[in-house]
């Protein structure tokens, strides 16, 4: 992952679809995610501000290879226009979209059942 300076736009939600696997639950929010982000690089590029690619990681090695055409899955029409979206602007320069194990994805560590000794032990972190 490239050194940044972390984090500017987080978003928590629910998502109203029925997916048919944790790849396309992943592909809707990496979907969401970038549709804001766009927003933000439009806005800041208006204000004479460049950057590099904004980095977007994803846990989910399948959703990752999906994006960047390394495998192909059957998936349903709205799943199939979400991911060329995104990968419309991945060739585009706009985003890097890298996989990050759940290990390390702090985000993640409040999405899961824990024991007790490792909250302990993250709390410092987060």
């Amino acid at each position: 992952m490239p050194p940044s300076n972390g984090p500017f736009h987080i978003k928590c939600g629910i998502q109203r679809n029925i997916l048919a696997s944790a790849m396309e639950s992943d592909l809707g929010s990496l979907f969401t995610n970038a549709q804001k982000g766009v927003a933000i690089q439009t806005a800041a590029i208006d204000m004479g501000h460049d950057h590099p690619p904004t980095p977007i990681s994803v846990e989910n090695s399948s959703a990752f290879s999906v994006v960047y055409d390394t495998s192909k899955h059957n998936r349903s029409q709205a799943i199939h226009i979400l991911v060329c979206w995104v990968q419309d602007c991945v060739r585009q320069g706009q985003f890097n979209i890298f996989w990050e194990s759940s290990k390390e994805n702090l985000a993640d560590y409040y999405t899961k059942n824990h024991p007790t000794w490792y909250h302990h032990k993250m709390r410092p972190i987060v």
